[in-house]
């Protein structure tokens, strides 16, 4: 291949050990489609933490159940919002006193109105070569509506979050706990979070930025047949 675009640091980086020419370039979120995203809410219960996706990737709300199980029973009222399937296997909705709502199916424009309702987005991964090859398109979703993200750390989402200023990256149901908790009763660190991390997104992950490498690494480089760059 003459050039090997790469959607994430791992797939990015397995090109290079094969000895191709490639460059990163992410994907890419149009945030000002989020512009009109209603803030965060500050003192509404339950608390929503949403989750979007599909069937391929649902079985990973797996690492929830158990924080998700104890925050319940220490009285917490909250509701999860799956997004992207009619059912999660009995996964979360089966845990007693957990609100869980679905949404089967939706299309690319009703991405920031399902968004709006939550006051954390989640992104919990296995540690595989799959998951480490996978890019951030939930984190970046999230945050371009100002969403709190909160990840595990794994792969793309390495790069997506930093870590207590952008979003959270727990690893262990432990920190998972710790964290959707600290989350839950700090409805400002929530809005700071979202802040920060939209105006992150803003500057790495926009489809202009995304484009603008495009065009400088790609388009701008590419042979034309005739052996003029156009």
């Amino acid at each position: 291949a003459w050039k090997v675009v790469a959607g994430s640091h791992d797939i990015l980086a397995f090109a290079e050990r094969a000895g191709a020419s490639a460059v990163l370039v992410p994907s890419a979120v149009t945030v000002a489609r989020f512009a009109g995203t209603p803030p965060l809410r500050t003192g509404s219960a339950p608390v929503r933490i949403g989750w979007i996706g599909s069937e391929s990737t649902v079985h990973y709300l797996k690492r929830l159940a158990e924080p998700l199980q104890t925050l319940v029973q220490e009285g917490h009222a909250l509701e999860v919002c799956i997004d992207g399937v009619a059912h999660d296997g009995g996964v979360l909705s089966s845990i007693p006193g957990l609100a869980v709502s679905f949404t089967p199916a939706y299309t690319e424009a009703d991405i920031p109105q399902l968004v709006a309702r939550y006051d954390i987005g989640v992104m919990p991964l296995d540690d595989g070569p799959w998951e480490r090859a996978k890019c951030a398109m939930k984190i970046l979703v999230y945050l371009a509506a100002a969403r709190p993200a909160v990840a595990s750390p794994v792969g793309e989402n390495r790069y997506a979050v930093e870590d207590g200023v952008t979003g959270c990256l727990p690893e262990t149901t432990e920190q998972w706990t710790t964290t959707l908790r600290g989350l839950i009763h700090d409805a400002a660190f929530r809005q700071r979070l979202g802040a920060a991390g939209r105006a992150a997104v803003a500057r790495q992950y926009d489809v202009n930025v995304c484009y603008a490498a495009l065009r400088t690494h790609i388009f701008g480089q590419a042979p034309s047949t005739d052996g003029v760059n156009q």
